[in-house]
């Protein structure tokens, strides 16, 4: 397992409880959930990029400390896939 550090503002964060899990079922057919932990209430937006770097879709939202999940049908991604998940630090 690799060790994972992130950047926020600039600033690298590790081990403070910010993950993304794999997406569940894998492989799927029609929906699947993609879940994430938040170490503190703040806002996300999962971004999702076919093998071009083309946006295939992208929601926003605001969320709670801890577990967290974004839940996606097939008809709104039908393409391989690349997810991005970003959070920001309420302000």
């Amino acid at each position: 397992m690799a060790n994972v550090a992130l950047r926020f503002n600039g600033t690298t964060i590790a081990g403070v409880g910010f993950e993304v899990y794999q997406n569940t079922p894998n492989p799927w057919e029609n929906n699947t959930v993609i879940g994430f932990n938040l170490p503190e209430a703040a806002a996300a937006t999962l971004t999702i990029y076919d093998e071009t770097g083309r946006q295939l879709y992208s929601r926003k939202g605001e969320f709670a400390k801890g577990y967290n999940a974004f839940t996606l049908n097939r008809a709104q991604v039908n393409a391989s896939r690349y997810v991005v998940l970003q959070s920001r630090n309420r302000q």
